[in-house]
C-alpha cells in the first residue's frame, strides 16, 4: 500500500521530438472525490467549473475548492530544456548532449490521495509548437486493480 511506504517518487523523463524551445510543464492529480471534478471541465468546457474572482475583474475557472469540487493538485513542476535528443546532431565545442532529461519528485505527502482509490494523473506542457515532446512517466502505483492506460505519451 502506498500509505505504508516511507517515500514515493514520481519519475519523469523528457525528450524533444522536434520542439526546439524551453517549456514549462506540470504533472497533476485530478481528484474525483466530489460531485464535480476537473474531468468535467475537460469533457464539458471550463465554463462548467467553479469560478474564482480575484477582484480585478478577471474570472478563473476550476482553481478553487468548493463543497462540490476539488481542483487539480500539482505533483511536479518541470521545464523542458532546448532540444534534448532531437537536436543532438548540433555540435558545440566542449559540450555533450544528454539523451534524456530526468526529473524526480518526492510525492509521499500525497500518498493518502493515491492509495486505495481511482485516480487520474495528467501532464500539461505549455505553449509547445508543432514539434513534439516525448514523455515517459512510469507511475509508482502497484497492486490489485491498478490500470495503466498510458505510461508514456508524446505531446
Amino acid at each position: 500500500m502506498l500509505a505504508d511506504a516511507k517515500t514515493i517518487f514520481l519519475d519523469l523523463q523528457e525528450q524533444s521530438n522536434g520542439d526546439a524551445y524551453d517549456r514549462t510543464g506540470t504533472v497533476f492529480l485530478i481528484p474525483v472525490d466530489k460531485k464535480q471534478s476537473f474531468l468535467d471541465g475537460l469533457k464539458n468546457g471550463a465554463s462548467t467549473l467553479p469560478v474564482f474572482e480575484n477582484g480585478n475583474g478577471k474570472k478563473y475557472q476550476g482553481v478553487i475548492a468548493t463543497a462540490d469540487y476539488s481542483p487539480a493538485i500539482e505533483l511536479m513542476r518541470f521545464f523542458t530544456p532546448f532540444g534534448i535528443k532531437q537536436y543532438n546532431h548540433i555540435q558545440l565545442k566542449g559540450k555533450e548532449w544528454h539523451q534524456v532529461v530526468p526529473y524526480r519528485q518526492d510525492i509521499s505527502t500525497y500518498a493518502s490521495l493515491l492509495d486505495g482509490r481511482e485516480v487520474y494523473i495528467g501532464v500539461f506542457i505549455g505553449n509547445y509548437d508543432k514539434g513534439d515532446i516525448k514523455l515517459m512517466l512510469p507511475l509508482p502505483f502497484t497492486g490489485e486493480g491498478v490500470r495503466h492506460l498510458k505510461s508514456s505519451a508524446s505531446f
